[in-house]
Order: structure tokens, then sequence, then C-alpha cells
């Protein structure tokens, strides 16, 4: 794991260095991919777009988010703005209060999403990276949708597989205080009878 951490930074600082000759030399290059995503966050609609990216790499495998720079409409190059560290609030607003799970909370992502300053020409750009959640955390949302990753896009979804883990996690919940009811008011000497998932669990597979 040490290792591929270190791959993924080398792979970073390799992306800013053919981004920055590619600037200098007026020679675009792509280097967006399925893990690495460019946003310049200079107006609130890319912050939308960037907080998307964020969900997206949450609900699949993960990713990096450069900010500070983006593609120019045309693709002919690149357009770099130093990231507004005064701005450095609304990256910490993703640990806690941005992405909802299935039951409207907000959960605590510290663990899922980084932060760093990496100096880049006449400035820096923040770098986000962005850990995939766990099975039983997926799916969040982002005002009221989901999103995913696929290749270098971000695809709005609306699978069944989204609903239907979301009443699976409701009915473990219900399952779960009545189990504990049922613990409390039978005899201690007897062996508490819990009830069973696996009427629920067929659930998942529906559809």
């Amino acid at each position: 794991m040490q290792n591929q951490t270190v791959m993924e930074k080398i792979n970073i600082v390799e992306t800013l260095r053919a981004i920055e000759e590619s600037i200098v030399s007026h020679q675009f290059r792509d280097k967006e991919n399925s893990k690495i995503e460019l946003k310049s966050l200079s107006n609130n609609g890319e912050w939308k777009s960037f907080h998307e990216t964020v969900c997206a790499f949450l609900n699949t495998d993960g990713g990096y988010i450069i900010c500070g720079i983006k593609e120019k409409n045309d693709k002919s190059g690149y357009l770099f703005t130093p990231f507004d560290r005064n701005n450095e609030s609304k990256l910490f607003e993703l640990h806690s209060s941005v992405f909802k799970d299935d039951l409207d909370h907000y959960p605590n992502l510290t663990d899922n999403i980084t932060f760093d300053y990496i100096d880049f020409m006449t400035g820096s750009v923040a770098l986000v990276k962005v850990l995939p959640l766990r099975s039983d955390l997926k799916f969040l949302s982002y005002k009221g949708k989901y999103y995913e990753r696929k290749l270098t896009a971000v695809v709005h979804q609306f699978p069944r597989r989204y609903y239907q883990r979301h009443i699976f996690r409701v009915l473990q919940i219900i399952i779960r205080h009545i189990n504990f009811i049922v613990e409390r008011s039978i005899n201690k000497r007897r062996h508490p009878t819990t009830l069973t998932f696996n009427f629920i669990k067929n659930l998942q597979h529906v559809g």
C-alpha cells in the first residue's frame, strides 16, 4: 500500500510537470484520466462540478483532483489560476457537510478526503485526494443525486441498486432495534432469539 501511495505521488508530480511543459510550449497534451481530474474552481459553477467529481470518486475507485488548472474549452491548452487559499474552508466542508448517506446524514469523511498544496509555476495548486468508500458506506449522494466515475466522465446515476440498498439499510436498523427490545424482554437464562437478515438480503439482487 505504501509503494502504491508513492507511485501515485510520482504520477501527480509527472502530471503537473507535463501540464507545465504544455503551457510553456503551447502544445496540448491531455493528462486527465479515470483517476485524475482538473478543476479551476474560479466560479461557483466549477465548485458544483468539483463536488460532483468528489462524490463520483467516493462512490467508485477514488482519485485525485488538481485544483487551480483546467483545460481550455477548445482543448488547445491549459489555464492556470492559482488556487485561492481563502477558499480553504470549502475544502474542509467536504469532510462533514456536503455528501449524504442513505439515512440523510452527513458522514465523517476525514479518512476519505485529504488535501495538500503543491507549488506550480508562479503559484500553487490544491491537491484533493479521495479514497473510495468502504462497501458498507456506499453510496453517498450530492444534493439528492448519485454520481459515479466512468473513465474520465462523471455520470449521474439512477440505478435501482441505490434504492434497494437504502431499503435494505432501513430494514437492518429496524431489525436491530427489534432485537434489542427482544433481548431485554426475555428471561436472561434463555438464549435470546434474534431475527435474521436472510429474508431481506435478496432485496439487493432484485431487478
